[in-house]
């Protein structure tokens, strides 16, 4: 029997040393994770110096926002260690205009490329914004390169502000127009008996009719018709303009696409050559043989480049909070839908909103306040009590100029109403 026992706390004794043993272990490896974090976080936020004669890698992935959207700080560290250089699903407008106005005073850039393969959603006047951007670079003697493999209707637009554009011979312009495709529920709604009751005033007033009808309206029709074609003008005489077109060339290219693409013998790329859409036809090693004759080669005879995210590290936004100065100007950002209640991330909650507006007109180192708008509206009860804060901040005596994004509509822009100035 004391044999027994003595085996018995013999191995109890062993497992006992054995948990010290990996408790220890375990706490070193807790420790050097820790330590590797902290090493990791240190150099990574580092950037390396941008060298004389780099071209600036302007490549935009992601959608085009007013404001970064809110995310965890763990969120955003994994993000930065496990994503490529310029990986983002969202791009802040000020961001790249921010960028491309530094490399314009930093005589280290040679020039900048232009790659919008991966863009998401933009509005035109945000490509405008960065258009005119681009084009004060220009101005420094400076040339802004815009290579893909092909470009859609959106990228074309931005890229038109390139000194030189450049495409695959496999690649193609895709060009076709505005236009607006709801779709209609009525008759599937019939059949599931389901029965809308809808309160309208005015016969344009067609939100409503994918539930009341099968088809467009003869108003929705006209009133679609004569905003949209309003917009392609403007659309496609910017482009027009900017690569020295006649008058309708864009429009003939998409209504004689047939004729085109014979005349160019079924070759999409040479097609848009000829209609003077683009300036070169190169493959990618021919595209980085020409760019290497822009800027300056590294010693292993790589080009010197430096990435949007890379070189933005380097640079304090213009947008940054600065406290203590006098006279500053407050910029509030009202981007998405208009709901009642707060809202932690995305949208445009009405309490989250009113707050930010009675922070700023209680700030005597504010004395204007712009609010940057892009929103299709949503609920009326919110978009009004936040209209009603904007009014106690003019009370103030504080100016309120409205500045518009992509959309500014329906209780969007009954918040604009009021202003001093809508721009």
């Amino acid at each position: 029997m004391k044999r027994f026992f003595r085996t018995f706390l013999y191995i109890f004794a062993a497992f006992g040393r054995l948990l010290r043993t990996l408790y220890a272990a375990l706490s070193l490896m807790i420790f050097a994770v820790l330590i590797i974090f902290v090493t990791v976080l240190f150099f990574a936020d580092r950037p390396r110096p941008v060298e004389s004669g780099s071209i600036l890698n302007l490549t935009l992935r992601g959608d085009i926002v007013e404001e970064q959207p809110v995310v965890t700080p763990f969120a955003e560290l994994v993000r930065q260690m496990t994503a490529k250089d310029d990986d983002s699903d969202s791009i802040v407008l000020q961001n790249v205009i921010d960028v491309i106005e530094a490399a314009a005073e930093d005589q280290k850039i040679a020039a900048i490329i232009l790659k919008t393969a991966d863009l998401g959603q933009a509005g035109i006047d945000q490509l405008q914004r960065i258009g005119q951007a681009l084009e004060a670079f220009k101005k420094t003697g400076r040339r802004v390169i815009a290579t893909d493999d092909w470009y859609n209707q959106k990228q074309y637009y931005l890229v038109s502000f390139a000194d030189t554009v450049i495409i695959n011979p496999m690649g193609a312009i895709s060009l076709h127009g505005f236009g607006s495709y709801p779709l209609y529920f009525r008759e599937a709604l019939d059949k599931l008996r389901i029965h809308f009751h809808v309160f309208k005033v005015g016969a344009y007033k067609s939100a409503t009719e994918p539930l009341t009808a099968n088809a467009m309206s003869e108003e929705a029709r006209r009133h679609n018709q004569q905003w949209l074609s309003s917009l392609w003008q403007t659309f496609s005489g910017d482009i027009e303009k900017r690569r020295r077109l006649p008058p309708g060339r864009l429009q003939k290219y998409i209504d004689q696409t047939s004729e085109e693409m014979r005349k160019a013998d079924g070759d999409s790329a040479r097609m848009a050559r000829n209609a003077g859409l683009i300036d070169e036809i190169f493959t990618r090693e021919e595209t980085l043989a020409y760019l290497k004759k822009l800027g300056s080669l590294t010693a292993n005879g790589e080009l010197k480049t430096v990435s949007f995210r890379e070189y933005f590290s380097h640079l304090i936004p213009s947008h940054q909070k600065r406290d203590g100065q006098p006279g500053q100007i407050g910029i509030i950002i009202a981007e998405g839908q208009i709901v009642p209640g707060r809202l932690a991330l995305g949208g445009i909650a009405a309490d989250t909103l009113a707050a930010t507006i009675r922070e700023a007109r209680g700030n005597k180192d504010i004395r204007a306040v712009v609010l940057r708008i892009n929103s299709g509206g949503g609920s009326a009860f919110a978009s009004e009590i936040i209209r009603q804060e904007l009014r106690q901040l003019q009370k103030s005596g504080k100016k309120l100029v409205v500045s518009m994004g992509p959309v500014a509509a329906s209780g969007a822009y009954w918040l604009a109403a009021g202003a001093d100035q809508i721009w």
